[in-house]
């Protein structure tokens, strides 16, 4: 999974007691960063991760 290691990694697996979903993330090209803790890619993976899991478990 990614490209070089777990921290800079853009791909995400979502598991719950009904389903198994795999988020393949991508590089984002943009020039601005909408967080100061990671690249926009990883960013996005976590906030789609986060909305599935709450989607899914209730």
């Amino acid at each position: 999974m990614g490209k070089r290691d777990l921290e800079t990694c853009e791909d995400g697996i979502v598991a719950t007691d009904d389903f198994v979903a795999v988020i393949d993330g991508s590089t984002s090209k943009a020039r601005q960063q909408l967080s100061t803790e990671m690249r926009n890619g990883k960013f996005a993976m976590l906030l789609l991760k986060e909305r599935e899991i709450y989607l899914f478990s209730t």
